[in-house]
Formats: structure tokens, C-alpha cells, sequence
């Protein structure tokens, strides 16, 4: 992503990557990740990789998912990040945490008892250790043809 000097700027939008911007968004947007960037760079320096365990899947109202143990280290993780975006000024996240990995999206509207033997046949099977050392902020978009994430900034675990 290119920067712009602000005061050169005379135009009412402007364009980073493919995303037109009308300019007070893009200030506003930029400033935004500064602060998110001054929380997470620190608690990324001071958290040393996690190994997370992957057991068993799980349903929300549109999503099928492969569970992910929440082990101590992530959940002090998630608890330090909440509270230092919620002292930024961001809004606690109302749901419960759920570490998972989605592996299929439906319409809400899908009777869920589809799944039901699936939900049961691997409800404890473990699939196996994830190795995670890095954070990725992701900035998402939902557009008619599903949800896109963009990857913004890659922070490495333990400097």
C-alpha cells in the first residue's frame, strides 16, 4: 500500500490498490490501523509461539468448523488484545470466544440436523497440532459473492 502526502492531495477520492477511497475515509481508516498497530506489535513482541490442538468440529448458524482447543496461552492472548482495543476504544466482542478453522460456509436458513452425523461421528477425533507464530490483522469485506479478506499486516511472534 502506497502513502499519500496529504497536503499534496486535491483530489475529493483517491485509489490504494483496488479500493477507491474518498479521502477523509482513507485518513480516518490509516489512523485507525496506527492504533490497532501500537496494540498488537507489542503483545505480538511478548507472546512466544503457540501450539494449538485441533479436536473434534463445531457448528454455528452458517458455519461448519474444525475446533481448536483454547489452550491458557491463547486464551491470555485474546484476553490482552481485548483489553488493550477495548482501552483504544473498540468494542468488546459481545460472543463467547470460539478459536476454530472454518471449513465450509451455508445459509443460515439450512436445517442444521443435516450435520448431525457428521457432528457426532467426529466430535472427538483429533486432527492433529497447529503450530501458530505469527498474528495476521485481516481487513474483511462482504460483497454479493461471498466475503473477501485481505491480509494488512503479518506480526511475528516473539519479535
Amino acid at each position: 500500500m502506497s502513502f499519500l502526502h496529504f497536503s499534496q492531495v486535491s483530489v475529493s477520492r483517491c485509489s490504494v490498490g483496488a479500493y477507491p477511497w474518498r479521502i477523509e475515509d482513507f485518513i480516518r481508516y490509516r489512523a485507525q490501523l496506527r492504533l490497532i498497530d501500537s496494540c498488537l506489535r507489542p503483545q505480538s513482541i511478548r507472546q512466544q509461539p503457540l501450539k494449538l490442538r485441533c479436536q473434534g468440529l463445531g457448528l454455528f448458524s452458517d458455519t461448519l468448523y474444525l475446533r481448536i482447543d483454547c489452550n491458557d496461552a491463547l486464551a491470555a492472548l485474546v484476553t490482552k488484545l481485548n483489553e488493550a482495543l477495548t482501552f483504544l476504544g473498540y468494542s468488546k466482542e459481545s460472543r463467547e470466544f470460539v478459536p476454530h478453522i472454518t471449513l465450509a460456509r451455508f445459509r443460515a436458513s439450512t436445517p442444521q440436523g443435516i450435520f448431525a452425523s457428521i457432528l457426532e461421528k467426529y466430535r472427538d477425533t483429533l486432527w492433529g497440532e497447529l503450530s501458530v507464530d505469527s498474528i495476521v490483522l485481516y481487513r474483511s469485506e462482504t460483497l454479493a459473492k461471498g466475503a473477501r479478506y485481505s491480509a494488512i499486516v503479518r506480526y511475528s511472534l516473539g519479535g
